[in-house]
């Protein structure tokens, strides 16, 4: 039909309607084939978008799952130094944080066509992320409580957690190439389809007219190379060498698409350049991490081998200080021994006969053997203390005792000398005291001894004062006495050279006044001890103040006494002629001393007094004597056990008299003054102790109360029995 309508008109007109018609026709097709075209490219860069995204977010979870682990170890490895700690605890939440949000855009990824799920893989990403900050979180508790102070311990508590973060990285990561594999099938076979169509275009181009040809292979062959230009250089980026560039020009879809693979090749080069740079980061800080660790490691050698030193060192020391207690406990044993007979018996000279008829030389010689023997002794006691200090084996009490009671027992004790050098000896109180503090009695007596015995002893005129006031330091009372002379003063330099042992301001004063300085050493050390500290104020020939400051105790609810004067220092529980009445000894004793003189010496005090004296010269008599007067219903009202005797010594004696039974009273009787001598005599059985040279009275009281109470409680006694 369409050939009759043609062949009526001229071929010209014809040939031009054919040209038109096959114009049209090419056209229809050539429109028909581009829109094909386009939408086949347009669905191969819908389908290579998801592949990109998913490669780009795999690589991000790849990157940002290795900057979680970097700045884990930064973190363990600063547990030190808490600041760089924090800072590394900061950048590691960071990272954890980046790490979600790659996971989020992994799960707004379309993947259809691959048979993992990334909105699965995104809900166990969040759920391991969850799981492995509290784990870092409880790290990070531990190492702040100090349960965990070694980087390889927080680096075992999380091994689980990181094994699993890069086992799902890897899942993430096989993902994404499947995706990418996908989309490379896919665009090989839209290039295949695109190809055909082209060469389809190409001959309906041939077969049309001259300009429907020449268009169709102009059209073909420009599209063609820049396809083919494109796929060449597509091929070349796929083949790794992501830092070629393709250079379309124009702004259709090639050129577009061109400048997208352009970009997308520049954000992959720039990861691969960060990872690298990551990478080349991590060598670095795993090669300090080595050295670190071997520098440590040569420390802790170090360590252990100045540890191993001065262990053998302490133990060294700890076996010199044993040794010189021993010494010090023996050599006070040997000279006490001898020194209760001097002592003893001078008192003995002193106490018989008509002294109104003796030569006063005789006197004074008597009077000079027991003030030297009284100053050796004291001496003794000196370096026993000084010694206990320094191997900080003095102990101390706190119990509770009057102030104003201490203070005047020290007025008691201390006047006679002030009296010997027509000196005014004044205790004054400030305000209000406390009717009881909490301390150690003895040691504070014996700190206000001797500060009050040196200021009578540098001062020749004037007066001495004991000065005691309540005061605070702004936390808690405290006791404060104040002891004020009118002496010779000392100045800012000998002020300096107090308190240190065998040291007194000058060696004038040590030729004049005498003195070996180590009363002050201990005042100040037993100070220390009870909370408190001794200060001086002085000036040459003006006096000197020595201020004694001790903790108080708890004052609460404590009763104050506006006049200590009146209310303390003269109530005395016993009058004087009940303190001078002599005692008297309605006993039988058995004395088991090895010394022939102290044997005559006790044993004639004792009788003086009128007790029964039987004399053992060593343990074991003792044993025999003591079990064989039981036996014979004639038991010893007191034992005087001497503690250190040949063949059987006192600890051996009453340690086998408790073990048979024997329940009488022992008295331990000793040389030994060290502080644990006490309890050593107790633990052997003893009752009760008493030390060389004799304290008369303070013996027969004793022998007096444990005469009265044969059977007051002992833990010890029992406990012997029981063995």
């Amino acid at each position: 039909m369409f050939s009759g309508l043609l062949g009526r008109y001229p071929l010209r007109v014809q040939f031009l309607a054919g040209f038109l018609c096959l114009g049209f026709i090419t056209t229809a097709i050539a429109s028909v084939s581009f829109f094909m075209l386009y939408h086949i490219e347009s669905h191969a860069m819908e389908h290579d978008l998801p592949a990109h995204q998913m490669e780009t977010a795999a690589r991000a979870i790849n990157l940002n799952t290795l900057q979680c682990r970097l700045n884990e170890k930064d973190m363990f490895l600063n547990m030190a130094d808490s600041e760089a700690f924090q800072l590394s605890h900061n950048k590691w939440i960071a990272s954890l944080d980046a790490l979600r949000k790659g996971v989020d855009q992994l799960g707004l990824i379309p993947t259809a066509d691959i048979a993992e799920d990334p909105r699965a893989i995104t809900l166990k990403w969040h759920s391991l992320i969850a799981q492995y900050q509290d784990a870092v979180n409880t790290v990070f508790s531990d190492i702040e409580s100090g349960q965990i102070t070694n980087p390889s311990d927080a680096n075992l508590a999380l091994t689980p957690y990181t094994t699993e973060i890069g086992s799902l990285t890897t899942q993430s990561r096989k993902m994404s190439l499947a995706k990418s594999a996908q989309a490379i099938i896919e665009r090989d076979l839209m290039q295949t389809a695109i190809a055909r169509s082209r060469l389809a275009i190409g001959l309906l181009g041939g077969v049309s007219l001259l300009l429907g040809g020449g268009l169709a292979l102009f059209l073909s062959t420009v599209l063609t190379r820049r396809v083919r230009y494109l796929c060449t250089e597509v091929e070349v980026l796929t083949s790794g060498n992501y830092s070629t560039r393709i250079s379309l020009a124009g702004n259709d879809e090639l050129a577009v698409l061109g400048n997208d693979i352009d970009g997308m090749a520049e954000r992959i080069n720039e990861r691969t350049r960060m990872l690298e740079d990551d990478l080349a980061h991590r060598e670095i800080t795993e090669r300090e991490l080595k050295e670190h660790k071997e520098q440590l490691q040569a420390i802790n050698n170090s360590l252990e081998q100045q540890t191993s030193i001065a262990n053998s060192l302490a133990a060294e020391a700890e076996m010199a200080n044993a040794a010189k207690s021993e010494f010090l406990a023996n050599m006070s044993h040997e000279i006490r021994t001898p020194m209760t007979a001097i002592l003893g018996f001078v008192d003995i000279l002193r106490e018989e006969g008509n002294l109104n008829n003796a030569p006063k030389h005789r006197l004074d010689a008597i009077d000079t053997i027991r003030r030297n023997g009284e100053h050796l002794l004291q001496l003794i006691n000196d370096i026993l203390d000084i010694s206990k200090i320094e191997a900080d084996k003095l102990e101390v009490e706190s119990i509770s005792f009057s102030p104003v009671q201490i203070v005047a027992d020290v007025q008691s004790l201390m006047q006679v000398r002030a009296d010997a050098k027509d000196l005014s000896f004044d205790i004054e109180f400030i305000d209000a005291l406390p009717e009881t503090i909490t301390s150690d009695p003895t040691r504070l007596k014996q700190i206000l001894v001797n500060l009050t015995g040196n200021a009578i002893k540098f001062t020749e005129t004037g007066k001495v004062r004991l000065v005691t006031s309540l005061v605070s330091d702004g936390t808690k009372p405290k006791i404060q006495f104040d002891v004020i002379d009118t002496g010779i003063g000392m100045t800012d330099d000998q002020i300096s050279k107090l308190f240190q042992a065998f040291t007194q301001a000058d060696s004038s004063t040590t030729r004049k006044f005498g003195g070996t300085g180590l009363g002050l050493l201990i005042s100040k050390r037993l100070a220390e001890m009870l909370g408190g500290n001794i200060t001086v104020e002085s000036e040459p020939g003006n006096g000197t103040t020595f201020r004694v400051t001790l903790d108080a105790g708890s004052l609460q609810s404590m009763k104050l006494l506006d006049n200590p004067n009146t209310t303390e220092i003269n109530r005395s529980p016993t009058t004087a002629s009940e303190k001078d009445k002599p005692i008297k000894l309605d006993c039988n004793i058995l004395l088991a001393e090895d010394g022939p003189d102290n044997q005559r010496l006790i044993s004639f005090v004792l009788k003086k007094v009128g007790a029964e004296v039987t004399v053992v010269e060593n343990g074991k008599l003792a044993v025999d004597a003591a079990l064989a007067a039981r036996d014979a219903g004639t038991p010893f009202d007191v034992i005087l056990m001497d503690m250190q005797m040949p063949i059987m010594g006192g600890y051996e004696a009453s340690t086998l008299l408790r073990r048979k039974g024997y329940t009488g009273s022992i008295i331990a009787l000793t040389a030994h003054a060290m502080a644990d001598d006490r309890k050593k005599c107790i633990d052997a059985g003893c009752n009760d102790y008493t030390t060389k040279p004799i304290n008369r009275k303070k013996m027969f009281e004793m022998i007096q109360y444990w005469q009265q109470n044969p059977s007051a409680p002992n833990s010890n006694i029992s406990s012997r029995t029981a063995a």
